[in-house]
């Protein structure tokens, strides 16, 4: 009769291939004439972890483009964005703003890569704060206006306009001004962002001599008046 029974193996844990041959005995010594047999493989080393590269690395006003390489064991291949929930990977991420991208790989037999993780710090789509403007007379006068401009840190080009816009200089110093008229004023970053302009009205300036002088005389009682002419300009 054939005892019945199981020996208990010792476990396999070293990564390979193995084939498992099983057979009774009985305790007469009779073997079975056929022997059980099954291959497997032992897998406990995870997939070499993903490689994340962005399509622009120096700074930008352009979306970014994140693509992972994953390994070819990798049978299951996962991003997120900004620790938020694990997705299947499909398509290359486009990040609109700064942020952190995240992703893995899972191998056939259940092991997971290390996580490699990727941060676009190089966005930029803000445009420098408006400069600051002063004149260096706010009174009547009749002499030139000069306009100073104070430009923010991030400012790479600043420039104004003494013709609504029309045409641009770029601002290297005090801008003199002959007449009364807008200036305008605008700044742009190193990555191209340029803020709304902003203007500077001049209006105090009077370079007009007043009209020619006339006289009434007029003999009033035993006194003579006299009437100057006047500038027809307040000021």
């Amino acid at each position: 009769n054939t005892t019945n029974g199981a020996q208990l193996l010792s476990p396999t844990t070293a990564d390979g291939d193995y084939f498992l041959h099983v057979k009774a005995t009985d305790t007469a010594g009779n073997e079975t004439a056929q022997t059980f047999e099954h291959a497997f493989t032992v897998d406990n080393t995870p997939p070499v972890q993903p490689v994340l590269t962005a399509d622009e690395t120096a700074p930008t006003k352009q979306d970014v483009t994140v693509t992972p390489t994953f390994s070819e064991d990798s049978v299951l291949q996962e991003v997120r964005v900004n620790d938020g929930a694990w997705e299947v990977y499909g398509t290359p991420i486009v990040l609109t703003e700064n942020g952190t991208i995240q992703s893995r790989g899972t191998d056939e037999a259940g092991n997971v890569s290390s996580v490699t993780e990727y941060s676009v710090v190089n966005i930029d789509k803000t445009a420098p704060v408006a400069p600051t403007l002063s004149v260096d007379q706010s009174d009547w006068t009749n002499q030139n206006i000069t306009v100073t401009a104070i430009f923010a840190a991030d400012t790479a080009l600043g420039e104004y306009s003494m013709d609504e816009g029309q045409t641009w200089t770029e601002y290297a110093a005090p801008v003199v001004v002959e007449q009364n008229q807008n200036v305008l004023f605008r700044a742009t970053d190193a990555v191209g962002n340029t803020n709304v302009a902003t203007a500077m009205t001049v209006a105090n300036i009077d370079k007009d001599a007043p009209n020619v002088p006339t006289a009434d005389y007029a003999i009033n009682g035993n006194k003579l008046v006299y009437v100057p002419g006047m500038d027809n300009v307040e000021g």
